[in-house]
């Protein structure tokens, strides 16, 4: 099981859905490659952040990855300059060239990864922090898995994201959490599923019970506007916590297609008139989350 491979598989049976459209996928998010082999985001520098999304997203279409983001990814040698965010996305970026790193590269990434676990097990995207959050611990399990890496003390990983569970059902970012939001309850029910520990019924239920009637999932729900993440991660934590999602699925797909656009990508929410490859990609997991059974 790795969570970015899960994650490709579903995105890539929205093609299928899409049909042509994903020809007009794989035009816009070549449009967005700089000279440099780097992706960028809503700005004009390559960002490697942004790179992540734009080749998962060539993954799931079948397209090559250009040769030339080898020599991008090279240019930040072992990451020792990087966050937590970044240190994960570089080490799936090159999970998705398929190439390995540098002779050391790898073991290098894993031990600046391990400046960011705090006292309680978990991973916190501050270095300074001791309680973990339920994306970084999201961030880091994904990381190791996409070096090809066993991960030590799984175990506190579990006891730290148990810890962040709310008292409505879900989690939330910190420990003793009133109410849950939809990103944090994705991420620490992802996590639990790719540690083996199980599908975590209570909060599938919070997640389900999210869906607005109009279609579509907010970050938080004092928060009116749902948005495409928000959609995205919690149809995928859903599918590892074997709930059934018919029963919101058609309407689920209808705000998802409401979110397309001809320019061949994917809002971010029915505000937003901006295009980018990390959106895009959470369209194409959603769609392709939401199409497996039609």
């Amino acid at each position: 099981m790795s969570l970015g491979r899960d994650m490709l598989r579903a995105a890539k049976r929205a093609t299928d859905h899409l049909g042509r459209r994903s020809l007009l996928v794989g035009r816009f998010v070549r449009s967005c490659v700089n000279p440099d082999g780097g992706w960028r985001g809503r700005g004009y520098d390559s960002d490697l952040y942004f790179t992540v999304f734009a080749l998962s997203c060539l993954r799931a279409m079948g397209r090559p990855v250009p040769a030339k983001t080898s020599v991008y990814l090279e240019g930040f040698a072992d990451g020792s300059d990087l966050d937590l965010v970044h240190l994960a996305c570089l080490a799936r970026c090159w999970s998705l060239v398929r190439k390995q790193p540098k002779l050391g590269v790898a073991d290098s990434i894993r031990t600046r990864i391990e400046s960011f676990r705090c006292s309680d097990g978990g991973y916190n995207q501050s270095p300074e922090a001791e309680t973990g959050t339920a994306y970084g611990c999201f961030l880091a399990i994904g990381a190791y898995q996409d070096l090809g890496s066993a991960m030590a003390s799984t175990g506190s990983i579990s006891r730290c994201l148990h810890s962040l569970r709310a008292t409505d059902g879900g989690y939330g970012n910190l420990p003793g959490t009133q109410s849950s939001s939809v990103p944090a309850t994705a991420a620490a029910v992802v996590a639990l599923a790719q540690l083996r520990r199980g599908a975590d019924a209570l909060a599938g239920n919070w997640l389900a019970d999210q869906c607005l009637p109009s279609g579509g999932f907010c970050a938080i729900p004092q928060t009116p506007l749902p948005d495409i993440l928000s959609t995205a991660t919690a149809l995928f934590a859903l599918s590892l916590s074997a709930k059934d999602i018919s029963p919101i699925g058609d309407r689920c797909l209808a705000f998802v297609e409401g979110l397309w656009d001809a320019r061949g990508g994917f809002r971010a929410n029915h505000f937003d008139d901006q295009l980018d490859c990390e959106h895009t990609f959470y369209g194409l997991l959603a769609m392709g989350l939401l199409t497996r059974d039609r």
